[in-house]
């Protein structure tokens, strides 16, 4: 299955997905998340940012290993090299 056919399945919801990140690394207060830097300036990388600002997480920024990339913004958030995640 392509990338953009598996994106189309998900829900409009991400409560099964928290659930399971939750079950999967023992996460017990998501909910009170500071904030999140996601990998990946691509699609994917830009749903989870949508996704996870309407859930009311701070998203600090995208890393992504594409210098093309970096110093831009996605949906406002700034696209930073993966050596600044530290």
């Amino acid at each position: 299955m392509h990338l953009k056919e598996v994106i189309k399945t998900f829900p409009a919801s991400a409560d099964p997905y928290i659930a399971k990140i939750k079950h999967k690394y023992k996460i017990t207060d998501i909910e009170n998340c500071n904030g999140a830097i996601i990998f990946g300036a691509e699609l994917v990388g830009t749903k989870f940012a949508r996704t996870f600002k309407s859930l009311g997480i701070q998203i600090l920024a995208i890393s992504d290993n594409n210098k093309d990339k970096w110093g831009q913004s996605i949906e406002g958030i700034p696209v930073i090299p993966p050596q600044r995640n530290k």
